[in-house]
């Protein structure tokens, strides 16, 4: 059974302990799993910090993948580059508003980070909320994908705008348009998938592929036709939502916001399909083109998103979801364009 855990800042813990929610209780393989993600996520972090290229090697999986704050997909090789070459710098950690949510050989990490990163000889030092998805792979916790999303401020989350879809995110995949379509409307599996390089996907990540996307097609249509007993039976009880602002719901407040109709999809559009699967955990990255209709705005912005499903009870149960826009002009009021050189 999956569990949830609402923690404290990584260095509070050790003398603080944990926070849970209440009426809660933790088992000792949970404390057990706590402190070992926790350890990890700490070393990550301070290995970042001092440009420690063999230690993120050996956190990284070899399929690991970060989706930036403009919502570009940078794979492994890529971002240990950056981090080489000294294009990213990090000087300090600064996270918090953690939670952890615990499954089989799983853990979904969520917080805000507030850490100034250097891009680029430029600095930006503003909150980002993330997702960290780590896969425990031979007995080691490995982090399979980071995903950023530049936090809204209330004020101009409550009144979206709509924006024309601009560039494309640096993925790896299918680039026949009509054929990632009849993927997302057959539950065909993508022949390409992020972790394969393009090699053909195994029979059985093959049939993997194809109940995920018959899933996420139901899913879809659910929404749509704010059909509240399919959301219900499809979302995981302990579902994070990060939204395309940086919010982050509960499977409740997603289902409130569909219900009554303060989110509304005008139509489905999604495409550059990539799997990552880890036994009954699937990571599932793809761009979204669908058109919603937000509080009464139209919303056609183009999103890349991350999907995570896990198999509880015999089903692929909805755990996790984070969306980051990729629009230039959505960080013009940022001290820079976060991908920018100039």
């Amino acid at each position: 059974m999956p569990r949830q855990i609402f923690l404290l800042p990584l260095l509070m813990i050790a003398v603080a302990g944990f926070a849970r929610a209440q009426g809660t209780t933790k088992s000792q393989a949970d404390t057990t799993i706590e402190k070992e993600v926790l350890e990890i996520e700490e070393e990550r972090d301070q290995a970042m910090i001092k440009g420690d290229i063999a230690t993120l090697d050996r956190i990284f999986a070899d399929d690991y993948f970060w989706v930036s704050v403009n919502g570009t997909i940078h794979a492994k090789a890529e971002r240990l580059t950056d981090l080489r070459s000294g294009v990213v710098k990090y000087e300090s950690f600064k996270q918090d508003n953690y939670r952890l949510h615990i499954y089989p050989d799983t853990a979904v990490m969520l917080g805000r980070a507030i850490s100034p990163v250097q891009y680029y000889e430029r600095v930006n030092r503003n909150p980002r909320q993330f997702t960290n998805v780590y896969i425990k792979e031979d007995g080691k916790w490995r982090l399979v994908v980071h995903q950023s999303t530049p936090i809204v401020e209330q004020s101009e989350a409550s009144a979206p705008t709509s924006v024309a879809p601009v560039g494309s995110a640096t993925t790896r995949g299918s680039s026949d348009e009509a054929a990632r379509k009849e993927q997302y409307n057959n539950g065909s599996k993508n022949p390409l998938a992020l972790s394969g390089e393009g090699t053909a996907a195994s029979e059985a990540d093959a049939a993997v592929e194809k109940e995920i996307l018959k899933v996420e097609h139901e899913k879809d249509q659910a929404m749509q036709n704010r059909d509240m007993v399919v959301l219900d039976r499809i979302y995981a009880d302990d579902l994070t939502f990060v939204n395309a602002r940086g919010q982050v719901l509960t499977k409740a407040q997603r289902m409130e916001e569909i219900r009554y109709g303060n989110v509304k999809y005008l139509s489905f559009d999604k495409s550059d399909y990539h799997f990552h699967i880890y036994g009954g955990t699937v990571v599932l990255a793809a761009r979204e083109n669908s058109v919603v209709e937000y509080h009464g705005k139209v919303i056609s912005s183009p999103r890349q998103f991350i999907t995570v499903y896990v198999k509880l009870d015999g089903r692929w149960k909805y755990v996790a979801h984070q969306a980051t826009p990729i629009a230039e002009h959505y960080f013009e009021s940022l001290p820079f364009r976060p991908g920018s050189k100039e």
